[in-house]
């Protein structure tokens, strides 16, 4: 079963994902091989992106690159019986997949008899999700995740498909959680900066104050002087 197949079966079991990922999806066949782009190459020799990181290694090359495009979705690779959740790279249009380069050559070395498909013959079904989103979610969370089915559910209404009266209130409800944890997020954010304001008028009016009182203190250092001064030369 393809990923594209598999999508489409989850799809007509009514699972809302899995319909939007259906309807803003793209099915791609074979996979590039990073040596032979100099910018992956030179990324990959100097990150070393590792197996089961599928979405940072993706996403930290994106954004990275600004030529280059997050996918995510799900991905054949011949050693499982049903697709995997997978993010990948799009570069030119071709696909690069440092996590599978790093499963490849891990089964090389470890794994005798077991042989995935060869990369001409990887088939992969997912949706683009822009940088910008991920750099603000990353910022957010602090880690990386999945964020295809938070990008599909946070697409305009207009964007989105013809669904089932059920299937329309799944996405408004799903739509309004996003919004609300969208609008969180910007309300944790000024709340942090107000408070940050907060404190720094009280360290700038510590610092006044005691500017003030240094000021006084020298002003009346100053006069305890001039009257020694005064008394001497009396004296």
């Amino acid at each position: 079963m393809t990923p594209r197949e598999y999508v489409e079966q989850q799809s007509r079991e009514g699972t809302l994902a899995f319909i939007l990922l259906l309807a803003h999806g793209r099915e791609f066949v074979g996979r590039t091989r990073s040596s032979t782009v100099r910018s992956a190459a030179r990324w990959k020799d100097r990150v070393k992106p590792k197996w089961q990181r599928c979405f940072s290694n993706a996403g930290e090359f994106c954004l990275a690159h600004a030529d280059a495009e997050y996918w995510e979705g799900f991905w054949d690779c011949g050693l499982d019986t049903k697709s995997l959740h997978h993010a990948w790279v799009v570069l030119d249009g071709h696909v690069i997949d440092f996590t599978a380069e790093d499963m490849d050559r891990r089964i090389a070395r470890k794994l005798a008899g077991v042989t995935p498909l060869p990369p001409a013959d990887n088939t992969y079904f997912g949706v683009h999700v822009p940088t910008t989103f991920i750099r603000r979610r990353v910022e957010q969370t602090r880690m990386w995740e999945s964020v295809s089915e938070l990008y599909l559910l946070s697409l305009p209404s207009d964007k989105s498909i013809p669904s089932t009266p059920a299937d329309t209130l799944a996405a408004d409800m799903a739509r309004s959680q996003v919004a609300l944890e969208l609008r969180g997020s910007e309300e944790l954010r000024q709340h942090q900066e107000q408070v940050q304001r907060e404190q720094d008028e009280v360290k700038s009016a510590e610092r006044r104050t005691k500017i003030a009182e240094l000021k006084e203190r020298r002003a009346v250092l100053q006069a305890e002087l001039e009257q020694l001064r005064k008394e001497r030369q009396d004296g």
